[in-house]
């Protein structure tokens, strides 16, 4: 499968209709900017630049699946939520354990 932002743009859209993102307030798809990288080096990321506009950017070469390209962006929307500035923090394990409870996520791969 080769990913593109549509389809990372799509599986953003398609979280956002279960719990527990649709009680979160995440920013619609047209606010974020979606990215595709060439890179074996990291799996996904995300950042907010300096208007507040978030990035997730998602490496094809890490994910072979569209179930993965889900699990990764919703481990970024965890990120997306997690308004501390600790990049795997206590704020952002609660995110994610109550993600993966709700979409049955391997928390240890997520």
């Amino acid at each position: 499968m080769f990913i593109t932002p549509t389809i990372m743009e799509a599986a953003y859209n398609l979280l956002l209709t279960t719990p527990p993102f649709r009680g979160w307030k995440m920013p619609p798809s047209d606010d974020v900017v979606f990215i595709v990288l060439r890179t074996d080096r990291h799996s996904a990321d995300h950042s907010i630049d300096s208007k507040g506009r978030h990035t997730i950017r998602l490496s094809h070469r890490k994910h072979s699946t569209l179930a993965t390209v889900i699990a990764t962006i919703a481990h970024e929307m965890c990120h997306m939520r997690d308004t501390s500035k600790a990049h795997h923090g206590a704020r952002w394990h609660q995110l994610a354990d109550c993600v993966c409870r709700h979409h049955g996520f391997d928390r240890g791969q997520f």
